[in-house]
């Protein structure tokens, strides 16, 4: 009995530690376009970009692979190439959670 306690223990300990950085975060896509970003994008906020389209249009893209495409398209003077593959789900979440048809609204610091 305390070994299969032990394992389970193990199991949801893992499981917290290595499924956390598979979660997307908004605001962290938002710091990363605010940073990274958003001056070669010639936006003067994050808004600009998120709005370009609805949820709807965000998801598709992002569920084809496009993301990083529309992004460049989007954003023309950020070289190919310079999004990481981590920082793709944060930036498609901020994108989302502020699309056009969201009805939020991106904090004054954008």
């Amino acid at each position: 009995m305390k070994s299969i306690t032990k394992l389970t223990l193990t199991s949801m300990v893992a499981f917290m530690v290595f499924s956390s950085p598979l979660v997307a975060d908004a605001n962290k896509g938002r710091i990363t376009f605010l940073k990274k970003y958003k001056k070669d994008c010639n936006m003067k906020t994050g808004a600009k970009f998120t709005r370009t389209h609805t949820q709807d249009q965000w998801e598709n893209i992002f569920g084809a692979g496009n993301f990083e495409n529309e992004f460049y398209k989007l954003c023309p003077n950020v070289k190919k190439g310079t999004i990481t593959k981590d920082e793709v789900p944060h930036l498609y979440d901020f994108a989302y959670d502020f699309a056009s048809d969201s009805g939020n609204i991106p904090s004054c610091s954008n």
